[in-house]
């Protein structure tokens, strides 16, 4: 069994969506088969939590409401057109191009990522995860590591995939590479320094 406690919230669609730029959910993908699909899929329950997280951060009251966190993320008005395209720009600076193309869909094969200079890669999770004071992208990785067999285990009721297919260290290092650390420097992360990672100690995390 997993010892990471997932949210109970986190297998309804409807929350998920009201964390995603454009309103809409990944399907679960299959197991193995789609690495990009379970990546984008990844990406989004983690990035939900993550924002939870922050909101626990700030301290908001969770009294007498079963998902207050939840509740009060995602109880606001509509966005407007104006900002869904914020979003997802935001995102496509991250290097997740689709939000955008999917809110021009009639211009969607002219729309591509921005070029990057040398050595820069993008991050598909958002800086609010970073949560701990001292920015450790590589630690971050590791929890999101434990976090994804988490996942797999409450969903497809594994925790390790096959030995030739992408482990979860491999999906968290995907996720956090590029990441700035406290010197302002991206890091690359590999599967091999989130596994080494792991074999730490790491500090309890929400």
């Amino acid at each position: 069994m997993s010892s990471v406690k997932l949210p109970d919230w986190i297998d309804n669609d409807e929350v998920i969506r009201r964390f995603t730029p454009d309103g809409k959910v990944q399907k679960l993908p299959p197991w193995p088969g789609n690495d990009h699909a379970m990546l984008q899929w990844l990406a989004e329950r983690l990035g939900a939590m993550a924002e939870v997280a922050w909101a626990e951060e700030l301290g908001f009251d969770q009294k007498n409401d079963p998902y207050p966190l939840v509740h009060q993320l995602v109880r606001g008005p509509k966005p407007t057109a104006k900002e869904r395209h914020a979003d997802a720009i935001e995102r496509a600076e991250r290097g997740d191009i689709e939000p955008l193309r999917k809110l021009c869909p009639e211009i969607a094969e002219y729309i591509h990522l921005p070029k990057r200079g040398r050595g820069k890669r993008y991050s598909l999770v958002d800086p609010i995860a970073i949560l701990n004071s001292k920015q450790n992208p590589i630690r971050m990785a590791a929890l999101d590591a434990k976090r994804i067999g988490a996942l797999w285990e409450r969903f497809y009721s594994k925790r390790r995939r096959g030995r030739y297919e992408k482990s979860a260290e491999w999906f968290a290092a995907q996720l956090w590479t590029g990441i700035e650390d406290q010197d302002d420097k991206p890091v690359e992360i590999t599967e091999g320094k989130v596994i080494n990672r792991l074999k730490k100690k790491l500090s309890p995390s929400k």
